[in-house]
């Protein structure tokens, strides 16, 4: 019996969609026919009276558009899936795939090439946003050369210059009254120029380490974060608190580590913009096959649903999070709602390893 059934869906897969819909609506209306034409040869439909016909005939058309509605809809679940996959296309899920189809053939043959045209698209995709992700870090990377390099250095020679200067205007000797006023006022020109000096060069400084921190290449991704943290949110009295379940010298491709940095360094900046958080909370998990990183706050939060509450705290910089979990082939989710803090769960597969994330070896805690 199952093999026949077997046969005949084969068989069904293979008719054209017109004949399908054919069939489907002589199947559809034998039930209604077959019942007036029994009612017709026991004589009992000419013994309705107008209102009796009248609803007799409200029933049989209902039931035909029931019948016909409940026959299309199982005819056409296959369109209604493509139709789905092009709607969640449309929403922005890049992963968003066709389903196998196996009752028709014709549509079968589009959810595949649907798909194949999606899966071209999607490497296109990765691959441009790669490249201009390349780009921009090489960008960075030389930016911040070129500021350590010359402008800093510039700096540092301004400021010892200017010491210098001062030092000589102190050490003379010999002057009248009126030189001596104007040279202690020339010192303290020279001194405050000097403490602006020094302020501009540590905000250069702080800039050349957003744009590109040593310590990441050096050392890594874990001292990188710790460093920004304690750079960015010690200075403003934000407690940090790090879960770093990582083995020593344990690295990461230099992408995907930049990547993941880029991404805590976006959840640090919107949280020193927006959250008016006073603890952050950062763990990390590694494993042989997948990279976990959760950053915590205990701020205002926000609806990540609401575009203009999105927008506020963030949204290009909330969207590059997310394209960069992508590019390595994990996920971004953003867990918030209003006075309930924010918490940022990215999640990817470890680079040059195979295998999948094992749940019970990499599980976020339960708070």
């Amino acid at each position: 019996m199952r093999n026949l059934m077997t046969r005949l869906l084969h068989r069904y897969a293979r008719w054209s969609m017109i004949y399908k819909v054919l069939v489907g609506s002589l199947i559809t209306l034998m039930p209604p026919l077959l019942m007036t034409l029994v009612l017709g040869r026991r004589g009992r439909i000419a013994q309705f009276s107008a209102e009796e016909l009248a609803v007799f005939g409200v029933v049989i058309l209902g039931g035909l558009a029931y019948l016909n509605y409940v026959s299309l809809r199982i005819l056409f679940r296959p369109l209604f899936q493509l139709m789905d996959t092009v709607s969640r296309l449309q929403e922005g899920d890049y992963r968003a795939r066709a389903p196998v189809i196996t009752l028709d053939r014709e549509l079968s043959r589009v959810g595949g090439i649907l798909n194949l045209v999606l899966d071209n698209l999607d490497r296109s995709r990765r691959y441009t946003a790669s490249r201009i992700m390349n780009a921009l870090e090489r960008e960075r990377k030389r930016i911040a050369r070129e500021l350590h390099d010359e402008t800093s250095q510039a700096l540092t020679t301004l400021i010892i210059n200017l010491e210098v200067a001062m030092s000589s205007l102190e050490s003379l000797d010999e002057l009248s009254g009126s030189a001596v006023e104007k040279v202690e006022s020339v010192v303290e020109t020279l001194s405050g120029t000097r403490d602006l000096t020094e302020t501009t060069l540590e905000e250069i400084r702080k800039l050349i380490f957003d744009l590109r921190p040593s310590i990441l290449d050096d050392l890594g991704l874990v001292p990188a974060m710790r460093w920004y943290a304690m750079n960015k949110l010690e200075a403003d009295r934000i407690d940090t608190r790090f879960d770093v379940q990582v083995e020593q010298n344990d690295r990461l491709p230099p992408d995907a580590e930049t990547a993941l940095f880029r991404i805590f360094q976006e959840a640090i900046t919107n949280l020193m913009k927006h959250a008016e958080a006073g603890s952050v909370e950062v763990e990390m998990k590694m494993s042989k096959s997948a990279v976990m990183l959760r950053v915590r706050d205990d701020g205002v939060g926000f609806d990540p649903d609401d575009p203009s509450s999105a927008k506020e705290e963030g949204g290009l910089g909330l969207f590059g999070m997310h394209e960069r979990a992508n590019l390595l082939g994990g996920s971004c989710e953003i867990i918030s709602a209003p006075d309930e803090g924010t918490e940022i769960r990215v999640e990817i597969a470890r680079p040059g390893r195979d295998g999948e994330a094992d749940p019970a070896q990499l599980s976020w805690k339960e708070e």
